[in-house]
């Protein structure tokens, strides 16, 4: 999978669906040390909810709009962290401001260990998708949810 194309083309579904719900909190893929590079998608914000099926779907079907069959297929799950959730907070706290490709070894709370991230968005509640800036990620510990 090129990441840097899929990145493209996710930030891009993160403006469409900027204008379509309201912004995102945070969009990222990630790569965990026991899969077989296939990467977890992860995404948060104020109207998603981690425990509807309709949120899922709506991803999903986003995903599938701007992502090629074979593009889909190097994603594993989607993963919806809850706004303002205990297992949101790290990765926020981590990622903020920072965008693009990163080597990213450490263990989330829920026991995932990580080697490396794709951050398309990361916010505080300001900023663009896809601005790049050089502030580097903090230590922090992430949890993660999803199906």
């Amino acid at each position: 999978m090129n990441l840097e194309m899929v990145g493209t083309k996710l930030t891009v579904m993160a403006r469409k669906i900027g204008t379509e719900k309201g912004p995102l909190d945070f969009l990222g893929l990630f790569l965990r040390e026991d899969s077989l590079d296939l990467w977890d998608l992860v995404i948060s914000a104020p109207w998603l909810r981690a425990d509807e099926r309709a949120a899922f779907e709506y991803v999903a079907n986003k995903l599938r709009e701007e992502l090629t069959s074979e593009e889909m297929a190097g994603l594993s799950r989607i993963v919806i962290l809850e706004h303002g959730g205990a297992a949101q907070d790290p990765f926020r706290m981590r990622y903020e401001g920072h965008t693009g490709l990163s080597d990213a070894r450490y263990e989330t709370a829920g026991g995932a260990i990580i080697r490396r991230a794709y951050i398309i968005v990361a916010q505080s509640g300001s900023g663009l998708p896809g601005q790049q800036t050089t502030k580097k990620p903090a230590q922090a510990r992430a949890g993660s949810s999803g199906r």
